[in-house]
């Protein structure tokens, strides 16, 4: 590794460490938990293949941890720079999309079709509708709500509960 790839390691190291995303905590008495709150802006993960709602920073039971980091090299908006659980849905109208039009993605929003290439989970698809999400906090659960519609006609209200 040469001295430049060390720093910018080091670099982005410190800044995930010193950034707080919007997160919320939940606890029953034996399980404490901390989750990263969806956002497009300034949230933990912005990619696009995961659903945003409900990603883990923190597990603990009985002083057991069962969340941790597991990636060397942190971007919100690479597809795997998660902690579950994480669901991945199917994308709704891809095939049909062409170049330039929308296509639906449960869990993130209507995303664009960049080209005829086929489907890659891998890829990061510009997002042109987030949507419109609540959040609400209990002290033993979080409920998310996710609402999308696009122009093709696809619609949903996608509903997850982290207790």
């Amino acid at each position: 590794m040469n001295k430049s790839s060390l720093l910018t390691g080091v670099l982005a190291l410190a800044c995930w460490s010193v950034t707080e995303w919007p997160q919320a905590d939940l606890s029953n008495g034996q399980i404490d938990a901390t989750l990263y709150l969806p956002d497009a802006a300034t949230g933990f993960y912005q990619g696009t293949r995961f659903d945003w709602a409900g990603a883990f920073k923190r597990l603990t039971y009985k002083g057991h941890s069962f969340v941790e980091n597991w990636f060397e090299r942190y971007d919100p908006k690479l597809h795997d720079a998660i902690n579950g659980p994480a669901e991945e849905f199917v994308p709704l109208n891809f095939a049909e999309a062409k170049a330039g039009e929308t296509f639906v993605k449960i869990g993130v929003g209507v995303l664009r079709k960049p080209d005829d290439k086929p489907y890659a989970f891998s890829r990061n698809y510009e997002i042109a509708d987030a949507g419109t999400r609540t959040i609400r906090q209990r002290k033993d659960r979080i409920e998310f709500s996710h609402q999308v519609s696009d122009a093709g006609g696809y619609a949903y209200t996608y509903q997850k509960t982290v207790r």
